[in-house]
């Protein structure tokens, strides 16, 4: 019943989608923040940067590829790969759906979703489902809002107590909620600033609620390449600083 469900949820979304291509390349660099608009069809762009977190003291890349296959479908994927230890840490597959191209009332909205695998076995492969919304202000202003879930494909084994205070083992499906909310500032037309918190809420965590925040820029070279700057901070857990530089290239294939 709920795969009929969410069918049907997908036909009505796409049915009453607008494209939302823009004429500037809209990048998912720099933060955390996916942008709620798609490359274009037959459109393809690459995402690339060089990360640095003092959290494990490592250089790190996610190179990442987005391709139109419609004005309101793009198809995307990309690794997680570490420098430091030469290591091709995990990989992700996903997709990218408009359901509505805003206006001065209305924000755009789009839906994300990816699959996530890694090469630890540590580490359970899951998948990232979002909904996005943005509205663009007059005077620059641009708002970035991403809310959804991240869920386990593999059960995990648990062990806690019964009512009688008894060990008991049991299987559960983890998931995390999480959120981020992004707010760019177009100093001029090549000029971004921005800053975004970002996080989630984890019921199986200690800390359950995490907050941390990312501030930078971007710099528009011409309306198909970007460059931009960032750096991060763990507030309520993992109290890391992260830095990142990189590069976004949009080719047409029309």
């Amino acid at each position: 019943m709920k795969n009929v469900v969410f069918t049907i949820v997908m036909i009505f979304t796409l049915s009453i989608s607008y494209a939302q291509f823009q004429e500037n390349i809209d990048s998912g660099r720099p933060g955390n923040a996916i942008s709620v608009f798609t490359v274009g069809k037959n459109v393809g762009q690459v995402e690339l940067g060089l990360d640095y977190s003092d959290n494990l003291e490592v250089f790190s890349s996610n190179p990442f590829l987005r391709y139109g296959i419609t004005e309101k479908i793009e198809i995307n994927g990309g690794v997680s790969y570490d420098f430091s230890n030469s290591d091709l840490v995990s990989y992700n597959l996903g997709a990218k759906f408009n359901i509505f191209e805003g206006d001065t009332m209305m924000p755009s909205s789009a839906f994300f979703v990816n699959f996530n695998f890694s090469n630890n076995s540590l580490i359970k492969p899951s998948s990232t489902a979002l909904f996005i919304f943005n509205h663009q202000f007059y005077g620059g202003l641009n708002i970035t809002a991403n809310l959804g879930v991240n869920v386990d494909l593999e059960p995990s084994t648990r062990i806690g107590v019964d009512g009688e205070g008894n060990p008991k083992t049991s299987e559960v499906v983890q998931f995390q909620g999480v959120y981020t909310l992004n707010f760019s500032y177009g100093l001029d037309d090549q000029w971004t600033i921005f800053v975004e918190p970002f996080g989630g809420y984890d019921k199986f965590s200690d800390t359950n609620f995490n907050l941390s925040v990312n501030g930078g820029t971007s710099y528009l070279l011409n309306k198909n390449l970007l460059i931009d700057f960032l750096v991060g901070h763990g507030i309520s857990a993992n109290k890391f600083l992260t830095v990142s530089t990189g590069v976004s290239w949009r080719i047409p294939m029309k």
